[in-house]
This record gives structure tokens, C-alpha cells and sequence, in this order.
């Protein structure tokens, strides 16, 4: 579709502008604002058609007589004003356009209502350019990052997170592409929070909570410490309390509660072992430290321990691994025999 042939009567036609006008989402507003950027010159018809399709209501159809029609013409050029961000320098359409526009429309079958009070809030405006920043740790790395509204977020090791530099807008959004954080979330009734997790969405106020997303299977895992939280997920929504945790996999929602100190301790340097097998803890300690094993012979065995900001070899030590006949370390290499 060739939106830069359109005349005024061809957008107050079009089901995709009309909708973009009235009720506009997210993916309208963005294919919309951009194409304006890119089309300066057709700013003057966007804003009329855009004053016209909100000065009407599309609810009832009746015919009007010519008296009536050059009436709400005559109203919709006297009251209707351009918005301040999009004022441009050209004169407003000759009255004959508006006129055979809205003749157009009553032609074309679209109804209306006649005119009661023009909205200022016209939803075309100047696309504000938004900066994000991202930010991702490695193998053995914290981060903590202060948000422009004051919330507090943790990113655990092989995480990665995306923010504006500013919250602009009626929300604020953080995206987190992968692995674990935890949110302080401050609170702001006019402005939600929402965290953005492939195509999961939780949205909160005024709460804190953990986040653990693994991009290569989509699964993503929300545990709730204070607050409440929603969770979307296409058409499907889930709502949490506190102590309450929720696994999303593949369309399949498995809620529970949860132990805190397993979950979240991490943010405070608490290293949990649950019985985990060889594998999983030898996985965990190489994410924690930032260091890498190499297995010369895999052992069996469930390991458990809680730890609390402890070195790699008094945590190797109380899982039960003697490190003199056990392990050896080579160039930052643990070395198991």
C-alpha cells in the first residue's frame, strides 16, 4: 500500500490509519510515527484527517442534509486547532476539501455523529528518539544498576539487560534478553513497570522480584517477593502474590511457592547447593567464580550447602571435595582427576 499517493479522503478511508487514529497500539503508533518521519510532506493531510475521523463518531449511520453537512464543516474548521507539536507553517485545506472529504465519507457508507467537542489529544506527534543502554555480565560477575526512575535492578552471571536512558512515555520498560536479575521497583500509579522477557511481559508498580529468562528455550521463571506482579503471555494472564513463583514453558505454567534463600540469595552472595548432581554443581561453581573444570573423570553424588560469600576452595571443601587429592588449579583452571 502506497500511503504517499493518498489524498486526504483516501486516509479518512483506510481501516489501518482510522484504527491508528481512534485506538492505537504499539505496532500502529511505531509504523505510523516513522512513516510520518519520512514523509514530511504529508503532515498537513495527516493532521486533517486525523481532526475529522476524532471530531467524529463512527457509531451511527444517517444521511445529512447540505445545511447540516456545511455546518459540522464550518465547526471542524473554527474550533479544531493543530496540535502544538505538529504545527506546521502551510495554511489548513480550503474549506471546498474538507467539504468534499466529508461528502466522500457519507458517499462511502462511513457514518458519523455530529461534531461535540474536539479532543486536543491528537495521537500524530513528532517521534521522540529513544536511547536505550544495555548492560551483561560473564562467567563470575554481579552487576548492580540504579534505573532513571530510582528502581534497583541485580544482574546475576551471563545476564544481559536493555533500558532507556530515560522513562518517557506512560510506561516504563526494561528488557531483559537473558538470564537473571532482580528487580526494586519503585512505585508510580500513573506509570507501570514492565519487564520484557522475549514474549512473556510482567508488569508491576510497586514491588520486588526475581527474573531468570534462558533465551535459547524461552523458559522463563518469576518469583515474587513483595508486591504483586502480572505476567502475559499472548493471550493468557497470570498473576502472582508474594512467595508465589511461576515457570512459563512452552505454553505450559506450572505456579508454586517458593524458599527465598534459593531463589534470591544470590543477590546478597549466598550460594545455594539443593541436592544438585555432579554436573549441575560443577555448572553453578563455574558460573559463580567465573572459573572452568576440567572433568578427567565424572563422579556421581548429590551436593548440598549454603555458603555465604565464601572462597572457590573452602565452598569446594565443605561440598565434600578435598582439594589436595581431588583438584588441582593450572592457569585459573580447576583441574579435577
Amino acid at each position: 500500500m502506497n500511503y504517499k499517493d493518498y489524498a486526504i479522503e483516501d486516509f479518512l478511508t483506510d481501516e489501518f490509519f482510522i484504527k491508528w487514529v481512534k485506538n492505537s497500539d504499539e505496532e500502529s503508533d511505531r509504523f505510523w510515527q516513522h512513516w510520518i518521519n519520512n514523509h514530511p510532506e504529508k503532515k498537513e493531510e495527516i493532521q486533517i484527517a486525523a481532526q475529522i475521523i476524532t471530531a467524529m463518531a463512527y457509531e451511527k449511520e444517517y444521511c445529512l442534509e447540505e445545511d447540516s453537512r456545511n455546518k459540522i464543516i464550518s465547526n471542524i474548521l473554527g474550533k479544531s486547532k493543530p496540535n502544538e507539536k505538529f504545527r506546521t507553517t502551510k495554511k489548513l485545506f480550503p474549506f471546498q476539501k474538507i467539504a468534499a472529504a466529508i461528502t466522500f465519507l457519507i458517499l462511502a457508507g462511513v457514518s458519523f455523529l455530529a461534531y461535540k467537542q474536539y479532543r486536543p489529544e491528537i495521537k500524530v506527534e513528532e517521534k521522540k528518539k529513544v536511547v536505550y543502554k544495555t548492560k551483561s555480565t560473564t562467567n563470575g560477575q554481579k552487576l548492580s544498576i540504579t534505573l532513571p526512575d530510582g528502581s534497583k535492578i541485580k544482574l546475576n552471571s551471563n545476564s544481559e539487560v536493555s533500558f532507556p536512558q530515560i522513562f518517557s512515555g506512560s510506561k516504563r520498560l526494561v528488557k531483559v534478553i537473558r538470564g537473571e536479575v532482580f528487580f526494586e521497583v519503585v512505585k508510580m500509579l500513573e506509570k507501570p513497570f514492565i519487564v520484557q522477557t522475549g514474549d512473556y511481559k510482567t508488569r508491576v508498580l510497586g514491588t520486588s522480584f526475581n527474573v531468570n529468562y534462558s533465551k535459547v528455550s524461552g523458559v522463563l521463571d518469576v518469583a515474587l517477593v513483595t508486591g504483586n506482579v502480572e505476567i502475559t503471555e499472548k493471550n493468557a494472564i497470570y498473576k502472582l502474590l508474594p512467595s508465589e513463583r511461576l515457570n512459563l514453558n512452552k505454553g505450559k505454567a506450572f505456579k508454586s511457592n517458593f524458599d527465598p534463600l534459593e531463589v534470591t540469595g544470590w543477590k546478597d552472595g549466598i550460594l545455594v547447593f539443593d541436592k544438585l548432581s555432579f554436573s549441575e554443581t560443577i555448572t553453578k561453581l563455574e558460573e559463580w567464580y567465573g572459573v572452568e573444570f576440567e572433568v578427567k573423570k565424572k563422579q556421581g553424588g548429590i551436593y548440598s550447602g549454603v555458603f555465604v560469600k565464601e572462597s572457590l576452595d573452602n565452598v569446594l571443601n565443605g561440598l565434600g571435595f578435598t582439594i589436595n587429592k581431588n583438584f588441582y588449579k593450572k592457569s585459573g583452571n580447576i583441574i579435577l582427576k
